[in-house]
């Protein structure tokens, strides 16, 4: 905890006209990034419908 204090407090000095949001990571539900949200990630980077997704995919990137 004291190291991220003190970079917020170096980093908002050095670039005061940021604005910040600090999240409680530990209180928020993270999902996992697992193959098939990779996966899907890359597919629709690369202009595939989302229909054509695998339901397991889709369903973890919605």
């Amino acid at each position: 905890m004291a190291m991220s204090k003190a970079f917020l407090k170096k980093y908002k000095e050095v670039s005061s006209e940021d604005e910040l949001t600090e999240l409680n990571l530990s209180k928020k539900y993270i999902p996992d990034i697992d193959a098939d949200v990779l996966n899907g990630w890359g597919q629709l980077r690369i202009v595939i419908k989302v229909e054509n997704l695998s339901v397991e995919q889709h369903k973890k990137l919605r």
